[in-house]
């Protein structure tokens, strides 16, 4: 004779948690291993975001690094040829500083237009670009050597013709 569960409900009910005791610890297996794999997705995507961000400060760093080479070989060119360059920056125009007066202006042009579109690229920081744009400007208003500019100028971006656009021109006054 069977043993009917209605008579005995803890037969039943023991039956029953038997049965549905292994789903609540499948489920739970499953709800870890999601967990687990949520979790090493975000430790990914963090380590990434580490690496990213280094990344773009080795970038910075040799960008900086390639500028400072450029100006270092021009200042080796000056004293090879004996004209400080002081003079440079105080516009001493002279028949021996004449040349070297102009190959500056002419690298700058061609150093702002670099430094324009690593501006452009996230790899120069805001207070370095606020630098070179006070650079540019002293360079442009140097009336002595506008014309260095106005013989490139068709030769430059668009983007940093219309930057030189927005200088003030001191040389008009």
């Amino acid at each position: 004779r069977r043993v009917s569960s209605r008579f005995f409900p803890s037969i039943g009910h023991k039956r029953n948690w038997l049965i549905s005791s292994k789903i609540p610890v499948a489920i739970s297996f499953t709800g870890l291993a999601n967990l687990l794999g949520v979790v090493g997705i975000i430790g990914s995507l963090i380590f990434v975001a580490i690496e990213l961000r280094q990344s773009q400060r080795i970038a910075l760093a040799a960008q900086q690094q390639a500028r400072m080479e450029v100006f270092a070989n021009f200042m080796n060119s000056l004293t090879e040829a004996g004209i400080s360059y002081q003079e440079i920056m105080d516009f001493n125009m002279n028949p021996d500083t004449k040349a070297a007066i102009y190959n500056g202006a002419h690298l700058g042009w061609f150093v702002f237009e670099n430094d324009l579109l690593q501006y452009e690229l996230g790899l120069i920081e805001e207070d370095i670009w606020q630098a070179k744009l006070n650079a540019m400007e002293v360079t442009y208003n140097r009336c002595g050597i506008r014309d260095a500019y106005e013989s490139r100028k068709g030769m430059l971006s668009e983007g940093l013709n219309k930057l030189v656009a927005d200088v003030p021109d001191r040389c008009a006054e």
